[in-house]
């Protein structure tokens, strides 16, 4: 499946964490996308959580 990564979506996910690299945002926006969240935890507190563990993953990536 394929995703508008330049939309407004991404635009305004980009306002909200604005130190955070669009790599970073567009992988975390498209993991939850996928994958979807759990209904008792909430869309953003998820989000957050993907948003954190795709920062790592991109980190690490960078560095091999």
């Amino acid at each position: 499946m394929k995703y508008d990564t330049t939309g407004m979506d991404v635009a305004y996910v980009q306002s909200l964490y604005p130190n955070e690299s669009p790599e970073v945002i567009i992988k975390a926006m498209l993991f939850v996308r996928e994958n979807g969240y759990p209904k008792k935890i909430g869309i953003i507190a998820w989000f957050d959580f993907i948003l954190h563990i795709m920062r790592d993953i991109v980190r690490l990536h960078a560095t091999k």
